[in-house]
């Protein structure tokens, strides 16, 4: 199984977000949004680092009840354009927060970055702080609504999920992602 790359929908031309995802998930298929990326058939050309990355160390802390208390989640969306090199919004978003930061972030990448992105993944992955989270999205390996997944598959549908879950688990491991953002629409 490959992904689909791009998108099912731009300047009201295509199928639409919502059904165009419905329509691959039911044929076993899972969509990267990669549009708006120009530079995908050079940064594929840079071996990916298929191994397990130590996730992050999450740090207790003491809560006080007479404070309030706000979570940042800063989230790609499974767009990788938003981590498109130095300049991408979300590359320079974590640069930016390097500087006096007293606080950790969650953030979401898409773990297809590995792949697709592999100096980018390495870049992004090496800045990002050992307390910060650092989960999955949207859906795991790629974009996906799990209620329609296979369903083209009939009898064998719960193998071709497994698969995907599996892939998913892989792929979030390479990144050390210890949480995903799961999509879900209907």
């Amino acid at each position: 199984n490959i992904p689909v790359l791009g998108y099912p929908w731009a300047e009201e031309h295509g199928i639409g977000e919502n059904r165009g995802v419905e329509l691959l998930s039911r044929c076993g298929k899972f969509l990267v949004p990669s549009d708006w990326i120009g530079n995908l058939s050079v940064l594929t050309a840079f071996p990916p680092r298929h191994e397990a990355r130590p996730p992050r160390t999450a740090r207790a802390l003491a809560l006080d009840p007479a404070k309030a208390y706000a979570t940042l989640l800063v989230s790609d969306g499974d767009n990788l354009c938003f981590w498109n090199g130095p300049e991408g919004l979300l590359s320079r978003y974590v640069e930016g927060l390097e500087d006096g930061r007293g606080f950790p972030v969650a953030f979401t990448l898409g773990p297809s970055i590995v792949d697709l992105m592999p100096p980018v993944a390495d870049a992004v992955l090496g800045r990002i702080r050992a307390t910060d989270g650092l989960g999955g999205a949207v859906s795991g390996v790629g974009y996906m609504y799990m209620g329609h997944y296979g369903k083209a598959f009939g009898a064998e549908r719960p193998r071709v999920a497994r698969e995907f879950l599996d892939l998913t688990a892989r792929y979030l491991g390479y990144c050390g992602q210890d949480w995903l953002w799961v999509m879900c629409h209907g």
